[in-house]
């Protein structure tokens, strides 16, 4: 299988991570596209990572904080 570089920085955050939860994200229990949108919205960021303030990142990913 052949992944890029960038996809090869995210593998290596992944590698740290109990099995348990690669195959929750695998079969679908867990969303990690919900989580990721929650997480940036934590942070005050756009999709982009760009510093917009928790209000607008929470409008920006329609999720509740």
């Amino acid at each position: 299988m052949n992944i890029s570089s960038h996809e090869q920085n995210v593998l290596e955050y992944l590698q740290t991570m109990p099995s348990e939860i690669l195959s929750q994200f695998i079969n679908g229990d867990v969303d990690l596209n919900k989580l990721a949108k929650v997480e940036l919205s934590y942070r005050g960021q756009d999709t982009n990572g760009r510093w917009v303030g928790f209000k607008e990142a929470v409008k920006i990913h329609q999720v509740a904080v």
